[in-house]
């Protein structure tokens, strides 16, 4: 498996959560919130999921770009952002299941878990394109 490849793997990933979000956010609202949220909160939360939905497709249009690199020092350099944008949203998750008792669905934890994985495993292994 080449960078590449794994860039590739990373945007997918980067892609689908945003989508799972957005759907579930704005399609199966009542599952979200308690039964006493006021609108305003309701609100609040579909604000704060779309921003995230924002940040992540973005990442991953950039990561799925980033599979035209042809260096690879150039790709390995790359490589850290996502190593750390997955690892700062596992330490979000972590922090939302200790503190608020609340964290994504096992497959999300998975994917950014794969995509983290995958991104240190191309900075120290691989090195072709």
């Amino acid at each position: 498996m080449g960078l590449a490849n794994i860039f590739r793997i990373c945007g997918v990933i980067f892609l689908i959560f945003p989508l799972g979000l957005f759907l579930n956010v704005h399609i199966f609202t009542d599952s979200w919130f308690v039964e006493n949220a006021t609108d305003e909160h309701i609100e609040l939360g579909k604000t704060m999921a779309n921003i995230l939905c924002a940040l992540c497709f973005g990442l991953g249009i950039l990561f799925l770009l980033s599979s035209f690199i042809k260096e690879v020092a150039s790709s390995k350099l790359v490589l850290i952002g996502v190593t750390v944008s997955s690892a700062s949203l596992l330490l979000s998750f972590i922090i939302n299941e200790i503190g608020f008792s609340g964290s994504p669905p096992i497959p999300v934890w998975v994917g950014i878990a794969l995509a983290c994985a995958l991104s240190l495993y191309g900075r120290f292994r691989v090195n072709r394109i």
